[in-house]
């Protein structure tokens, strides 16, 4: 047996870089062009936005609120764009069934419902927790969320995942200026016209007071509150 060597050209290995490198820049180029645009809900799915516009608005006691109408078989994913951190015993305390617990996204088949910490507002963490919802197959409606309010930031954040969502909602504190004259620029922007505000109101009562919760439509938002 004899020993032999394969002589390889200089050009024939700057090819072969050339073509790596141009791979390369496709897979950077193509992963930088996803947009929210791009992605769709899965048939199985249904998406919810429910936002607060300040702090103090609401936006998990709207959360709440929407998830007592969800039927009791349709499993329900809150995904918070900031991190929540909380133990099982005080979600079951503060969030209704089936919210009962941190879920990661590989999870959702297992369980029937949960928190997700995932910042949505990135497309393509946004693409995997759609892939994962679609595996699930059972009914589902996933609702995106802050965590806390989302500020300045609302109406680019509705905007971002407005196609994907069959309902729009903005959590509303009456009594907060900043939350209320927020609400009214809202209800008048023809950009995202389907928003709904649920809307937070304290009434004084002979002994103490109570807090009234009320849904409107931008157009009923801005007949009801026309004096203010």
């Amino acid at each position: 047996m004899t020993n032999s060597s394969i002589a390889v050209e200089p050009s024939s290995i700057a090819n072969f870089e050339k073509s790596k490198n141009d791979l390369n820049n496709h897979v950077e180029y193509h992963n930088s062009t996803l947009s929210h645009a791009d992605l769709k809900m899965p048939p199985n799915s249904r998406g919810y936005v429910i936002l607060g516009n300040a702090l103090g608005s609401g936006e998990q006691l709207l959360i709440n609120q929407i998830i007592n109408k969800i039927p009791p078989f349709i499993k329900v994913f809150i995904c918070y764009q900031n991190e929540f951190l909380a133990c099982p015993s005080f979600i079951r305390e503060n969030y209704p069934s089936p919210i009962e617990q941190m879920v990661s996204i590989d999870e959702l088949v297992n369980v029937k419902g949960g928190i997700i910490n995932l910042d949505w507002t990135e497309p393509s963490n946004l693409k995997n927790l759609l892939h994962e919802v679609g595996l699930v197959g059972a009914s589902c409606i996933v609702i995106f969320a802050s965590g806390s309010n989302a500020g300045s930031k609302l109406k680019k954040q509705i905007k971002l995942v407005s196609h994907l969502c069959q309902k729009l909602f903005v959590a509303v504190n009456i009594h907060d200026r900043e939350s209320f004259y927020s609400a009214k620029r809202l209800a008048n922007d023809q950009e995202i016209s389907r928003l709904s505000f649920g809307c937070w109101q304290k009434i004084e009562l002979d002994e103490g007071y109570q807090h009234n919760f009320k849904i409107f439509s931008a157009n009923e938002f801005n007949e009801y509150f026309a004096g203010r």
